[in-house]
């Protein structure tokens, strides 16, 4: 899992462990993430989040102003906004939220992208998804790009199938520290590259 951020690791686990399902296994567990007591689960009913479906979504390219400065204080509320639409992403299972801030060729940007895709296509559903970021720090911004260190929190998230049955479970985080790249893009940032560097349950 070295690399990876707990939000990317659903979907390349659940790749794999969707060959088991087809198995007859009934719950996929995350590796070395956590797992289930390996009987099939119902899901509660939905909790309500910091980022509420019920609110109004932003366009995926309605980054805010103070995020799109070319300065340190706008990098690091860029990569506070790229978590904030993490969380609104997999809320409403709008893959484009994620996609229209990310660089192409952003490898941990698209695998949050394929993780919201799948949830969306296969009816599936994650609960408690919370990022609490308590971290961002940028040097002065000199060129093109900028690296942003990262820290963040998040508490056991779980991913249902479309019948409620848990497929995989991950975390909590006490914390999660992040190295994020940020490259200029017309008059704001975009996402190249968010790489985890140490989690700590």
């Amino acid at each position: 899992m070295g690399g990876q951020e707990p939000g990317q690791i659903l979907p390349n686990t659940l790749l794999t462990m969707r060959a088991l399902a087809l198995t007859l296994a009934a719950v996929a567990a995350l590796s070395a993430c956590g797992g289930s007591d390996g009987e099939p689960q119902t899901a509660p009913p939905v909790s309500s989040s910091p980022v509420s479906a019920a609110s109004p979504t932003p366009a995926a390219d309605d980054v805010p102003a103070e995020a799109k400065a070319a300065t340190s204080a706008g990098a690091e509320a860029f990569a506070r906004f790229f978590y904030a639409q993490t969380v609104r992403a997999f809320e409403t299972k709008n893959p484009d939220l994620i996609k229209d801030i990310s660089a192409p060729g952003c490898e941990s940007c698209e695998r949050y992208v394929q993780s919201v895709a799948q949830l969306r296509d296969n009816n599936e559903r994650i609960e408690n998804y919370v990022v609490t970021v308590t971290l961002a720090v940028a040097p002065a911004v000199t060129g093109e790009a900028v690296r942003v260190d990262l820290t963040y929190s998040l508490p056991e998230a779980v991913r249902y199938d479309a019948s409620g049955k848990v497929l995989a479970r991950e975390g909590p985080f006490k914390r999660v520290d992040v190295q994020m790249n940020l490259v200029r893009s017309g008059d704001t940032w975009l996402v190249e590259q968010a790489k985890a560097l140490r989690r700590l349950k």
